[in-house]
């Protein structure tokens, strides 16, 4: 790691530690430090050097979104995106202006980001067949198993999805275990303490 590494991840560890004092704030709960690594790493993992598409669902006011950003702007070359998914009216008008912050602050120029209000299984539905990288999850929780049903179509083969809060505080529906331990996902559970659950899409 040189030097102009270590100055971008101190910058990017400042901004975490801004948005997330501004998510609570806001009453959001947002996502653990450890958790936030996790989610860039599998952004890093899952993006591909050119046109990746890479979702946050229930992005709040940005602060999981940035780590998103970071771990594709890492491995793209040209032609990324990230779309930010944000259904409640008051987090969406912040969302905006923190993920503009986000981009200039950290000099991010090879990652085009869009701040989408709506529903998240409605936009999932309406998204082209494989044509999504990576999906980060954090709705509604009794929800979960209505969008992996909603992403078979649209994850492209071997693109992962995750799913927050799959242990604390109160996990998610049985139903969404059950559904990714089938066909066409491979899935596991990271342990931390709000847990994440991975899935992985496979060939049928």
């Amino acid at each position: 790691m040189g030097l102009e590494d270590f100055i971008s991840f101190e910058r990017l560890l400042k901004l975490s530690e801004d948005l997330y004092r501004e998510s609570v704030s806001y009453g959001i709960p947002a996502v653990s430090f450890t958790d936030g690594l996790i989610i860039m790493s599998l952004a890093f993992i899952a993006s591909k050097s050119r046109n990746t598409l890479a979702l946050d669902a229930g992005a709040g006011i940005g602060y999981s979104t940035l780590w998103i950003i970071a771990g594709v702007s890492e491995r793209c070359l040209e032609n990324c995106k990230v779309v930010a998914l944000e259904i409640k009216n008051d987090r969406f008008e912040k969302l905006g202006k923190n993920l503009k912050w986000v981009l200039e602050s950290l000099g991010v120029k090879n990652v085009e980001v869009d701040v989408v209000k709506g529903d998240a299984v409605k936009y999932l539905e309406n998204l082209e067949e494989e044509s999504v990288d990576y999906a980060f999850i954090d709705i509604e929780k009794d929800r979960y198993p209505e969008v992996l049903d909603a992403l078979r179509k649209p994850l492209r083969t071997g693109g992962i999805t995750a799913f927050h809060n799959a242990i604390h505080p109160k996990p998610p529906p049985r139903e969404l275990f059950e559904k990714a331990e089938n066909k066409p996902w491979k899935s596991t559970i990271i342990p931390t303490e709000a847990g994440i659950l991975i899935a992985v899409k496979e060939n049928l």
